[in-house]
C-alpha cells in the first residue's frame, strides 16, 4: 500500500523545471570556498553569489566525485540559504570532499565548484571543553527579541495526547514546551494551526454525508498552559455561528469559525 507522504513524492513532489528553466540563469558557483574541521562537524563558507536565491551543497569521498547532494534530513528541500554551513552528517575520522552550486531559482542550478576550489576536511572526535570568548570591547545594544509578541504551535489538542514518541509523552512534552517559551523566553501569545485536523469537532456524517456543526459557542476565549500555576496565553478570538440545525459551510467558513475546547490541567484553547 502506497501511503501519503509516497504518493506525494512520486507524483506531486517531482521538479520538472518547466516553469522556471526559461527565466532563471544559472549562476556561476560561488567563490572562496572553505572547509573548517570540528568536534564531529565540518564548517563550510563561501562568498554570497549576487542573484543567489540558495546553495546546494554536495559531497564525496574523492575530489574526483561521484559527488551527491548533501542529506541534512530536510526532506524536500535540500539546498541550504546561505554560508556557513555546518554539516553534521560525515563520519568521524573519515575524509570528505565538498563543492557547491548556485541556485537562481529552485529548479534552476548551476554547475558544480571547480575541481582545483573544492575543499576536503576530517571531522574529529567531539571536544571535552568548550572555550567562549567575550568580546567587550563592542556594545551592539540590547538583543531584539521579536518573538515575544508570538510563536507558532503544533495543535495545541496535542496537549491532551498520552501517545508516545522518543519516550515521552506527547501532551506533557508540548504543554512543558509552552510552560517555559513564556517562563524564560517571556512569549506572550501562541498561534496554533489545524490543518487537515478536526480539533474542533465540527464535522461528522449523517446518512453518508457531510455535515459540519458550529452550534454551541459565540464569543471568545483565553488560551491558558497552566501546570500548577495561573499563567495564561491569549488566544484569537474565537467566532462561530449558531443556526437552529447543523449546516453545511464552505471550506472557508468552516476554517474561520471556531470553537474553543477545555483540556487538562485547566488548559483552554481555540483551535484554528
Amino acid at each position: 500500500m502506497t501511503n501519503a507522504r509516497t504518493d506525494w513524492e512520486q507524483r506531486i513532489g517531482q521538479r520538472s523545471g518547466e516553469g522556471t528553466a526559461a527565466r532563471a540563469a544559472e549562476l556561476e558557483p560561488p567563490a572562496g570556498l572553505t572547509a573548517a574541521a570540528g568536534g564531529s562537524q565540518v564548517t563550510l563558507d563561501w562568498e554570497p553569489v549576487k542573484g543567489a536565491v540558495g546553495y546546494q551543497v554536495y559531497a564525496a569521498g574523492r575530489a574526483d566525485g561521484p559527488f551527491e547532494p548533501l542529506d541534512h534530513s530536510g526532506r524536500d528541500v535540500l539546498a541550504v540559504p546561505h554560508p556557513p554551513y555546518v554539516d553534521t552528517t560525515g563520519e568521524v575520522g573519515r575524509q570528505r570532499w565538498y563543492a557547491v552550486t548556485t541556485l537562481s531559482d529552485v529548479a534552476v542550478q548551476g554547475p558544480l565548484t571547480d575541481r582545483a576550489d573544492r575543499v576536503c576536511a576530517i571531522p574529529a572526535e567531539q571536544p571535552t571543553s568548550v572555550e567562549v570568548v567575550v568580546d567587550t570591547a563592542h556594545d551592539l545594544g540590547e538583543l531584539a527579541r521579536p518573538w515575544r509578541p508570538m510563536i507558532g504551535s503544533e495543535h495545541l489538542s496535542h496537549a491532551l495526547s498520552t501517545d508516545r514518541t522518543g519516550g515521552q509523552v506527547v501532551g506533557e512534552e508540548l504543554s512543558s514546551a509552552l510552560q517555559a517559551a513564556r517562563d524564560e523566553l517571556g512569549v506572550r501569545t501562541v498561534r496554533a494551526h489545524a490543518i487537515l485536523c478536526d480539533d474542533v469537532g465540527a464535522y461528522r456524517e449523517v446518512d453518508g454525508e457531510p455535515v459540519h456543526d458550529f452550534t454551541g459557542w459565540t464569543g471568545s476565549t483565553t488560551t491558558s498552559v497552566r501546570s500548577g500555576s495561573t499563567r495564561s496565553w491569549r488566544s484569537r478570538s474565537c467566532r462561530a455561528t449558531s443556526p437552529a440545525t447543523p449546516t453545511r459551510p464552505s471550506s472557508s467558513t468552516a476554517r474561520s469559525s471556531p470553537r474553543p475546547r477545555t483540556g487538562a490541567a485547566g488548559t483552554t484553547w481555540c483551535a484554528t
